[in-house]
């Protein structure tokens, strides 16, 4: 019997899998396609929005805004540097003059001291006073200048550390030597150290860092010098900065008004004239308020402010000088350390001189002759005959009357009124006059942005050409 070939069943309905096969395991969906990137569709954005003639058109104004907010930004932070550099110099010199005072007064109340030393009976109450009051001045110093800038603070703790040492050694010294005991002397050294430092014969007369009052304020004094002369720095770079601001906007918006009359015909976009014009007129007054502030600084810098500093250089070297004179002559019969206190006072005596010619017509004519006829009065406390006559020299040195007292002190004082007059015209040279310089700030922020305004004003009216 023959059988029939076996086919595979077919299924009876479709989809439905065959008697004894397995189902197929189901598909998985077809992944989604990748999404647009982001940087995709920002590059379709800027196609549409700057292709063709109205495209070149928004970007030629995004170049003129950008010129003008450029103009705004850099040109009004050049004026405002320009105005805070003023104001720092002028804080920074004040700040000069405070420390040149503080050690005016120390070395004051030093040489005071030093002329009434070999004389303590022979010294008066007004002299003693005028001493606690240049030590007074001096501690009043100390803290303004401290509250006036914290960068000087850790030099002027210990000038004032130092000057509470000085105040305790000099009235032990005087307190002793009026009573006629060898101790006083002992102090009057130690209140040396205390506002030079410690000689090399003496290194652990005071406390602390071992710095005298008068080292540590010529590290201030050169500090805040050194803050003047970059305050004014940047005060003349702050021309240059606005300069570069507005020919950077100048170049802009005229590369776009030659372009945009290429383009469409036109010879003149009135807005874009209009804000090329506020920018040029700008950088003609802002040149011209800068250049001004700049040459009224200089000018103060190169008198004033020189005078100044030099005045007060040449009183305190002086006051120096007369300590120096004092304390040899009572080395003379003592002992000590007679030939530093000389040499000492030979190159303050320097300083003098050098200061004053540095100073030039400030420096009081009078004055000049004061100090020649004391400095001749001075000169024989280092003559060795003098000893033979000490106790003669002594009287007179302690009188007010004494050749080597009354030219000093009118010497002195004439410097001071010096100082004072140059300190006024240093702080109306640079603390005034800076009202401009602010005002012109804010209008050219104010017309930078409405530069750009209008700049963009322009370039839409030639956009509406293409609707």
């Amino acid at each position: 019997m023959t059988t029939a070939p076996s086919r595979p069943l077919s299924p009876a309905y479709p989809g439905v899998p065959a008697p004894g096969t397995r189902p197929a395991a189901p598909s998985a969906p077809p992944a989604p396609g990748p999404a647009p990137a982001r940087a995709s569709r920002w590059r379709a954005v800027n196609g549409s929005l700057f292709e063709g003639s109205p495209g070149r058109l928004r970007l030629a104004g995004v170049v003129g805004v950008l010129a003008c907010l450029v103009f705004a930004l850099l040109g009004a932070s050049a004026l405002q540097a320009r105005s805070t550099a003023l104001v720092d110099a002028d804080a920074d010199a004040a700040q000069l003059i405070r420390v040149q005072q503080i050690a005016t007064e120390v070395v004051r109340a030093d040489s005071l001291l030093t002329s009434g030393f070999p004389s303590p009976e022979l010294q008066t109450a007004a002299q003693v006073a005028a001493f606690d009051t240049a030590l007074a001045n001096a501690a009043q110093l100390v803290a303004e200048a401290a509250a006036a800038n914290p960068s000087d603070g850790a030099g002027l703790a210990h000038v004032s550390d130092a000057l509470g040492q000085y105040r305790q050694y000099a009235t032990n010294a005087r307190t002793y030597n009026a009573q006629g005991q060898q101790v006083g002397l002992g102090y009057l050294r130690q209140a040396s150290a205390a506002l030079r430092g410690p000689d090399k014969d003496n290194p652990n007369l005071i406390s602390g860092t071992g710095t005298g009052m008068l080292p540590a304020l010529d590290a201030l004094i050169r500090a805040n010098a050194g803050r003047v002369d970059s305050a004014y720095s940047a005060s003349g770079w702050a021309t240059v900065r606005m300069v570069v601001a507005d020919l950077l906007a100048l170049a802009g918006l005229v590369l776009v008004q030659v372009w945009l009359a290429r383009r469409t015909r036109r010879y003149l976009n009135v807005p874009l004239a209009a804000a090329t014009a506020g920018v040029l007129v700008v950088l003609v007054v802002g040149a011209a308020v800068m250049i001004g502030a700049q040459s009224r600084a200089d000018r103060v810098r190169s008198t004033s402010y020189t005078a100044l500093t030099s005045l007060a250089d040449a009183r305190i070297a002086a006051n120096e000088a007369r300590s120096d004179a004092s304390i040899s002559f009572l080395y003379l019969r003592t002992g000590g350390s007679f030939t530093s206190y000389r040499a000492d006072y030979s190159a303050r005596i320097g300083q003098v001189d050098a200061a004053l010619n540095k100073a030039g017509t400030a420096a009081p004519s009078a004055a000049l002759g004061d100090f020649t006829t004391w400095r001749t009065a001075a000169d024989k406390m280092f003559d060795t005959t003098t000893r033979d006559r000490w106790v003669a020299v002594a009287h007179g040195i302690a009188q007010e009357g004494d050749p080597f007292n009354k030219p000093f002190l009118a010497f002195d004082t004439a410097l001071g009124d010096g100082i004072d007059a140059q300190g006024r015209a240093v702080g109306t040279g640079l603390g005034d006059g800076n009202l401009p310089l602010i005002v012109l700030t804010w209008l050219t922020l104010g017309l930078g942005v409405v530069a750009a305004l209008v700049a963009w004003g322009g370039i839409a009216q030639r956009l509406e050409d293409y609707r």
